[in-house]
């Protein structure tokens, strides 16, 4: 067996499957008749053949005669299963030189309705009615029924009715040794001149609507049909012990005489075994260490037994001890030990004399027993056997003398170990004992003479234990607790840590004493609160304050958390990220590297922003820690820190800031995406006017901001309305409104000044298509995607700007003055800047020519 990629690459090979084995290689008959010696898996997986049995070979090839006349050279065996007939004279095939349709090496017969038989042509045959087969010739009449006993056709219809059944099988049955004439003549189905089982065989075959019913018995054991003969056959042979061969049991009689029966198990455990000949006559072997077998006399002999054909094994054997290797394959191992169980509570005759190894006339338990031992490599294993204690308190099943060897304790014949291993108090120097070792609980409660200290339980490092009752004693962790004592961590000693330790609370937090502390532990001590430290609650009181409170469930939690220094007067203390910020001792604070910030202080909760160094950085803290440890401002709970942008600050300087940091420092974000310029003195990103459209400081422009500018109209930009003059034009208004739909839209420069330009789709040139762009807007308000078609820049755009534009576009000069002047309409509380005839014609109040639409132009609305 070979790694797949080796096989492949390697050995040029073909991988059989993952699992499979090799087999010993027997004969395997291939699709073109052939015959090869080859391993199972291969004939079967690799060529399609069919392989014929442990320990069959192959022969040399003869003429194999097909049904239908044809002849093929191959061996004898391989034609049988083929469906042809070797020529009985030997020989190789002739080939069909008269043209007869038959090979000359091939006899031939035509059997006539009569019975009478003759050697002519297929084509003759049929012409006469004939029935015509290739294979044998004409036998002649030997039986003196009349007919020529070659044209018997294994017909087990004796009755005539065109049907097989009982009743067919019971005159086979009622003409068994008698010669086939008469009333009998008919009964030798199998056509070979006697009535014996083989014809019961043959009629309970085609009863059962079986084919091939007159072929020879093989006696291949492969009873479950997978090609290979294992103990699985065996088994189900077995299961059909004393059964007719009959339904699922008729391929388990081995030898073919109608019944299966110990001589059918025998010989299936002999072809398992790899025997040969294991069918043939059977009788007594016996072997040189005094046993006795039923078997072949070829199996005997290969034992190098002593055969008698007509001897019997009286079932019972002198004092010995048989080789524990039952299927005699050189070695023992599991497989023995396996053959031996299956074979409980049977008589050990037969094939099964082998299994009863320690030659007491049954097989049971102390067989398989005595194979263990060979196969673990024991000594003397028929020997009886007990429990031996070893001085490290293990146990094992040995002999006596095998004990005393290793220095062991022998508990007696047939005594057993306990099983349960645990660990073991022993040499007792104090409560429990001073030593520990996992051990049998046979042996510690016997041998070592200890405390068992329950399954599964193990020893733990030996160290410094407090006793209950006072004093200190150097145990192993399970066997303080076992003495209900406190251990003072690894490594520790009495003769140090004890007289200064042992008499002080200890904040012991292990309250369920495995050895570690875990949640257990401090779900114990919370059950326990407000309950008297008494009964299943007296090690719940970790602080040794006569009560258990939160100080204990604290204290429980902190050793939990590997913190120590556990008990005492507790507040917050920092911890950096992710830990965060916990209630614990001072002590335990500075173990952990944090900072306290006083006893009884509490922590902020979950973290939320916090601005440092005056707002220049954010960070996610508690809220306790943020002003306590960084200085800083927390920013409120849900709070997060956010991407650093452009923020203006008062005094007009930029920095880039957490936007919520930006805002406690009274500044205001920048617009999306825009960065600091730096240098001295006000950054040009600061100006006056920074034309920030996103007034609710979300990181985007969307309605939202258009309908809180609507809101603050005509309202001084200060308090919740600060952000909302986006023109830096001093008023809240349309304008502002314009610009923020503006930059909704995707719009740039959407606070700048009218200026005269033809360029409106900023192209970088003037043409036609700044035209239409013009044209498109007519009648549009001059905002978003129309800001910049007030070409002339009196408010409104109509034809006047894409003659303007047109005007631009033919290198004119002048182009944008304005005929008629514009000034602020008021119509209602809206102002927009109109000529004095469009604002008549709106019916609005004309302010005068040049003036502007500012913040009281057309009064205020009260109330917004």
């Amino acid at each position: 067996m070979v790694d797949r990629n080796c096989c492949v690459s390697g050995l040029a090979g073909v991988p059989q499957g993952v699992g499979t084995a090799c087999q010993a290689t027997q004969a395997c008959c291939l699709g073109d008749g052939t015959c090869s010696m080859l391993d199972t898996i291969v004939c079967v997986n690799q060529f399609g053949g069919t392989p014929m049995g442990p320990n069959v070979t192959c022969t040399a090839s003869q003429a194999c005669c097909m049904p239908d006349g044809s002849c093929q050279n191959m061996d004898p065996l391989c034609c049988a299963r083929a469906g042809g007939t070797s020529n009985p004279g030997g020989g190789s095939c002739l080939g069909d030189t008269n043209a007869d349709g038959v090979d000359e090496a091939c006899p031939a017969r035509c059997c006539q309705p009569s019975g009478t038989c003759s050697e002519i042509s297929s084509a003759d045959c049929q012409a006469a009615g004939g029935s015509f087969s290739v294979g044998k010739g004409c036998l002649g009449d030997a039986n003196g029924d009349g007919k020529d006993d070659g044209c018997c056709d294994c017909q087990a219809d004796l009755d005539g009715n065109t049907v097989v059944n009982f009743n067919d099988v019971t005159v086979v049955i009622g003409c068994v040794g008698q010669p086939p004439t008469g009333n009998c003549a008919a009964a030798d189905v199998t056509c070979d001149g006697v009535i014996d089982a083989d014809d019961i065989n043959a009629a309970v075959c085609a009863f059962q609507q079986n084919p091939g019913c007159c072929e020879p018995c093989l006696c291949d054991g492969d009873a479950d049909g997978n090609s290979v003969v294992n103990f699985a056959d065996v088994y189900q042979i077995i299961l059909c012990d004393g059964q007719p061969a009959t339904g699922p049991c008729a391929s388990r009689d081995l030898n073919c005489d109608g019944l299966v029966n110990h001589v059918d198990i025998d010989a299936a455990v002999c072809i398992f075994q790899g025997f040969g000949d294991c069918c043939a006559p059977r009788g007594s072997c016996c072997l040189g260490d005094g046993g006795c077998a039923t078997t072949t006399e070829a199996a005997c002999a290969a034992v190098s037994g002593s055969f008698n054909l007509n001897g019997t094994c009286a079932g019972d054997v002198q004092a010995c001890c048989y080789s524990a290797d039952v299927n005699d394959n050189g070695i023992t191992n599991f497989v023995d030990v396996q053959l031996i169980i299956q074979c409980y509570g049977q008589p050990p005759t037969g094939a099964r004399y082998q299994m009863d190894v320690n030659c007491d006339c049954t097989i049971d338990q102390d067989d398989a027993d005595v194979a263990i031992c060979v196969f673990q490599g024991g000594m003397d294993c028929c020997t009886p056997t007990g429990a031996c204690c070893q001085p490290d308190g293990s146990c094992q099943i040995v002999t006596q003398a095998q004990c005393d060897t290793q220095g062991g304790a022998y508990h007696g014949d047939d005594a057993q170990c306990a099983g349960s291993v645990e660990a073991c108090c022993y040499d007792s120097g104090g409560p429990g004992g001073g030593a520990c070792a996992v051990a049998d609980l046979l042996c510690c409660a016997v041998d070592l003479g200890g405390v068992p200290l329950g399954a599964g339980s193990t020893c733990g490092d030996e160290q410094a234990c407090c006793l209950s009752g006072g004093g200190c004693e150097d145990l192993s962790l399970s066997c303080c607790f076992d003495a209900q004592g406190t251990p003072l961590g690894t490594a520790s000693t009495c003769a140090i840590d004890g007289a200064q330790l042992c008499g002080t609370c200890l904040c012991f937090a292990d309250v369920d004493r495995n050895g570690t502390v875990n949640f257990v532990d401090v779900q114990q001590v919370i059950l326990c609160e407000d309950q008297a430290p008494v009964g299943a609650c007296e090690a719940m009181d970790l602080d040794c304050d006569g009560d258990i409170d939160p100080d204990d469930v604290s204290a429980a939690v902190c050793r939990f958390t590997g913190g120590v220094d556990c008990c005492g007067p507790r507040g917050a203390c920092c911890l950096d990220a992710p830990t965060g910020c916990i209630v614990t001792t001072q002590g335990d604070c500075q173990v952990r590297s944090g900072f306290f910030q006083g006893l009884n202080t509490e922590c902020g909760g979950a973290p939320e922003a916090c601005c440092i160094d005056g707002g220049a950085v954010c960070a996610e803290v508690d809220a306790t820690c943020c002003a306590g440890v960084l200085g800083g401002t927390p920013l409120g709970t849900g709070s997060g820190c956010l991407a650093p942008e452009a923020c203006c600050l008062p005094d007009e300087s930029c920095a880039a800031l957490d936007p919520s940091c930006c805002a406690y420092l009274f500044g205001t974000p920048a617009a999306a995406g825009s960065v600091c310029e730096g240098g001295p003195g006000p950054d040009p990103l600061c100006g006056p006017c920074v034309c920030q459209s996103d007034v609710d400081g979300n990181g985007t422009v969307n309605f939202a901001d258009v309908q809180k500018i609507i809101l603050c109209y005509y309202q001084q930009p200060t308090g919740a309305c600060a952000n909302m003059d986006v023109d830096c034009d001093g008023v809240i208004g349309p304008g502002d409104a314009n610009a923020a739909i503006c930059a909704f839209q995707g719009g740039q420069n959407c606070c700048a000044d009218c200026a005269c330009h033809g360029d409106v789709n900023e192209s970088g040139a003037i043409n036609f298509a700044d035209v239409f762009h013009v044209i498109q807007c007519i009648g549009s308000p001059p905002f978003g995607a129309c800001q910049r078609m007030d070409v002339n820049c009196n408010g409104v755009i109509d034809i006047d700007d894409a003659e303007t534009v047109i005007c631009m576009w033919l290198g004119q000069s002048d182009c944008c003055v304005v005929a008629v002047p514009v000034g602020a309409c008021c119509v209602g509380f809206q102002c927009s800047l109109q000529t004095l005839t469009e604002c008549s014609a709106r019916g609005g109040n004309y302010k005068g020519d040049g003036t502007k639409c500012t913040l009281g132009s057309c009064g205020l609305i009260l109330g917004r």
